[in-house]
């Protein structure tokens, strides 16, 4: 273990280069540009021959966000971007020169995967310039569409719009033209308005990344950093509503029986406010859903398969805060599946036991004021789910009901200011009929950076209520860290206790409770190229955990990694694990009391990736791991 000590020690001293190199801070400046209003829409066709794009604003002078952050673009490789507006839409015209038009890398994908090899124009918009709700458009050489909203999780990929877009490879470089409705956006009904904007384009042969305001890579989140389109005058938002009635019908034959089933519903989207939507769904079919994987679970965890409803998959980044809401509780499985099982007679049998609930119907309203108050309402309601047990001998048959009539609810509030920190307050609430058990969990949660955006104070507090049985059990759970979020050196500390008897999982999800962890770490990174390399980062972590009730030693390992990617766009890096003393794993057993006792270990991989601009590019690791046998369970 000594030698994994002096690893460790030996990644934050060998590569320390000092400070970050100063770049010319004239391209640093947040820009603006004055907007102007055209009565004639262009023609998305990938050709800037309108007449109306002659005396249209320019957005140029881009600078190089990766991997040299703040270099200003080539002039043989600079961005020209026109941009208009009139009472529909916004519209863009990038003229985006590229002396080797041959060599513009323009590979083919689906929507919403820009993760290709290709080049790319990104618009990033946000109406409310708030910071932390941009609307993300990007168009790739090969003229694919790409569309997201910005959330706390990163962006989510499932929010889809309708726009208009087209490319051109031209002699001396490639065009995008687009036409970015209203309706796909949400903005405040002012006379007068200015809009945050931020332009991306990524030349994918040199790996290079350009923004037309600069993003500083060391501090904050890239949104802080967009520029401002001023000036934007007497447009209305337009009326958000659609309707999506539906008809679905099965036949199946199985054992020599036929059987046919039909359902009706509808889903309804309505724009309250330029800020607010209402989304409803009424008795849903989600018979067109793709099926889970099958998994073959032998851990003592539940598995958490994705959401793929996709009613519950767009808009829903307030609902997600805390953990609280786990949308695939919905609909899923009795919370009584085995009550038919009980009490059966010695000639029945039971010959059906549905294994999901059928939801009646769904409501979310969520938003955000020019306050920044986010609000959010979620409810839904599940139906009475039977079993059908069968007298053998007689033939009769009777119900066993084995999930009763729910309501399901989550209600969110979430406080932006100072653009970062935030206060969030969520509470998720389940009630069901009858004697089928009631639950209710709680969590306030912050994010505190300082007004340098250097360090950040974080946290939260969650607490559970279950009444089942004429009985009521409380749980909680809090966590608290403090973060050095910007420059070279980072560090990062922190602490999480939750109770044996913390369960939010009737809405919400979580593996296991009854822990307290601790955790400490650094890492050292840099954002702009230092001798052979064009960037790299290191890092160390140190994490410890204990049972909370009773209070008992559960495990202690060490970690470090590392990444560096050379001037040639070759990379490699590596990763080192260690558990110098026994783990004390108390879930395992499924036996309170119990445990399996894990042996010490060290291990590590390393790996390298050649340049992924060759036609021929490959990835190699290694791995090794050495332990001591598995002790038996005490």
């Amino acid at each position: 273990m000594k030698s994994i000590g002096g690893i460790l020690i030996a990644c934050f001293t060998l590569f320390s280069f000092g400070s970050k190199a100063q770049v010319d801070s004239t391209f640093h400046q947040r820009k603006n540009l004055k907007m102007k209003r055209t009565e004639t829409a262009p023609v998305i066709d990938g050709v800037l021959d309108d007449e109306v794009w002659e005396n249209a604003p320019v957005a140029k002078n881009f600078v190089m966000w990766t991997p040299d952050n703040g270099k200003p673009e080539p002039e043989a490789l600079r961005s020209e971007v026109k941009i208009l507006y009139n009472d529909q839409a916004i519209y863009f015209g990038a003229m985006l020169y590229d002396p080797n038009p041959d060599s513009i890398l323009r590979e083919l994908g689906k929507r919403d995967d820009n993760n290709r090899n290709t080049d790319w124009f990104a618009m990033w918009i946000n109406p409310y310039s708030d910071g932390l709700s941009d609307i993300n458009f990007f168009v790739s050489a090969a003229g694919v569409q790409t569309d997201s909203r910005t959330t706390d999780n990163g962006d989510d990929l499932n929010w889809n719009a309708v726009w208009k877009s087209k490319v051109s490879i031209v002699e001396n470089g490639w065009i995008v033209e687009v036409e970015i409705p209203y309706n796909a956006l949400r903005f405040p009904e002012k006379d007068v308005q200015d809009w945050s904007l931020n332009l991306g384009r990524q030349i994918r042969r040199y790996r290079q990344l350009y923004t037309w305001s600069f993003i500083d890579n060391s501090t904050g989140n890239p949104e802080i950093y967009a520029g401002i389109l001023k000036g934007i005058k007497d447009i209305q938002p337009p009326l958000r509503l659609s309707l999506l009635p539906y008809v679905s019908g099965y036949a199946n034959r199985f054992g020599g029986a036929n059987s046919f089933e039909y359902n009706y519903g509808m889903d309804l989207k309505y724009g309250l406010s330029e800020s607010f939507t209402l989304d409803m769904t009424l008795i849903p079919d989600f018979g067109q859903v793709a099926f889970d994987n099958q998994v073959l679970n032998l851990t003592p965890f539940e598995v958490r398969f994705n959401e793929n409803r996709q009613f519950f998959t767009e808009g829903t980044e307030l609902f997600n805060k805390g953990g609280l809401f786990y949308s695939r509780r919905i609909g899923n499985a009795p919370t009584q599946m085995g009550r038919p099982y009980e009490g059966l007679g010695k000639d029945e049998t039971v010959v059906n036991n549905p294994n999901k609930v059928q939801l009646l119907n769904a409501t979310k309203i969520s938003g955000r004021t020019s306050d920044k108050l986010g609000l959010g309402f979620f409810n839904a309601v599940t139906g009475n789910t039977y079993a059908v047990v069968k007298d053998t001998i007689t033939g009769d048959t009777r119900e066993v009901l084995t999930e009763s009539l729910a309501n399901y609810n989550v209600l969110v509030f979430d406080q932006r200011f100072r653009q970062n920190s935030s206060v969030t307050f969520v509470n998720t609430n389940v009630v069901r009929r009858g004697d089928f058990r009631d639950a209710n969990s709680t969590a306030i949660l912050f994010q505190l950076p300082n007004k340098k955006m250097s360090h950040q104070l974080s946290g939260s507090y969650k607490q559970s209520l279950i009444w089942e049985n004429g009985e009521r059990k409380y749980g909680f759970s809090s966590n608290l860290s403090v973060d050095k979020i910007s420059g070279q050196w980072r560090y990062w500390a922190g602490a999480n206790v939750e109770s044996d008897t913390f369960n939010p999982n009737d809405l919400g999800f979580l593996y296991n409770n009854n822990e307290f962890n601790q955790w400490v770490g650094g890492s050292y990174q840099i954002f702009q190229p230092r001798g052979i390399f064009n960037n790299l980062g290191l890092g160390a972590s140190i994490n410890n955990s204990y049972l909370y009730q009773p209070f008992e030693f559960a495990n202690f390992n060490l970690s470090s990694w590392g990444w560096f990617t050379l001037k040639s766009f070759h990379a490699f890096g590596y990763n080192l694990w260690s558990r110098p003393i026994e783990r004390n794993d108390w879930f395992e057993p499924r036996s309170p009391g119990r445990k399996l006792v894990e042996m010490p270990h060290v291990g590590g991989n390393l790996w390298i990736s050649s340049d992924y601009r060759k036609k021929f590019a490959i990835d190699l690791g290694v791995d090794y791991t050495r332990h001591k046998p598995i002790k038996p369970c005490l």
